[in-house]
């Protein structure tokens, strides 16, 4: 059944235009979460390594002054593109969905649509240490814990997870009522034959 403007508002309508505002809720804080993700793994790469090359001197002291410029370079272009996997992949909102019957509720990591684009980072960041010659323990993203282009990602999380609540509060309702509808065009229907 689809809202109309003139129909009477009823508690089956409403239900309806709750999970239309919810879902448009839902996709506000998406955006937000997806720009602070797309602007932080774009950084990462390049703070992973900084940091491994500060600590590892093996590491290091085998750079040539060139070997370090094209290591920066690839750091770049790695972020660029773990920034575009983000923006391209958590631009639908299957994956935002995915968060409703999840159990573990404190960040995103327990989303997979999410927490998959956004981790991998990771992999492009062993690939790079790896080429120039470096091993150990592969860094690992974590969410922000600072605030990025003036959001805070705590706050937008905590926003995310209560819609997601609603959302499946009133699915739960919608399901409820598409089967009183299914049930009351049965009976119509056996009624009439």
């Amino acid at each position: 059944m689809e809202a109309n403007e003139f129909a009477p508002v009823t508690e089956d309508n409403m239900t309806i235009a709750g999970r239309e505002e919810l879902m448009g809720r839902l996709e506000g804080i998406a955006l937000d979460i997806r720009e602070v993700f797309a602007e932080d793994v774009e950084s990462f790469a390049s703070r992973a390594v900084r940091a491994r090359f500060l600590e590892d001197e093996s590491f290091n002291q085998g750079l040539t002054d060139t070997a370090l410029t094209q290591l920066k370079a690839r750091c770049d272009a790695d972020g660029l593109a773990a920034r575009v996997d983000v923006e391209t992949q958590l631009l639908p909102m299957a994956p935002w969905l995915e968060g409703m019957g999840v159990k573990g509720r404190d960040g995103l990591e327990t989303v997979p649509g999410i927490w998959d684009v956004v981790s991998g980072v990771e992999a492009r960041v062993e690939a790079t240490l790896e080429a120039f010659g470096t091993s150990g323990p592969v860094p690992r993203y974590t969410a922000p814990s600072r605030f990025v282009s003036g959001r805070y990602l705590k706050t937008l999380v905590e926003h995310y997870w209560r819609t997601i609540r609603e959302l499946e509060t009133v699915e739960s309702a919608v399901k409820a009522q598409e089967r009183a509808w299914s049930r009351t065009e049965l009976t119509k229907r056996w009624d009439a034959a």
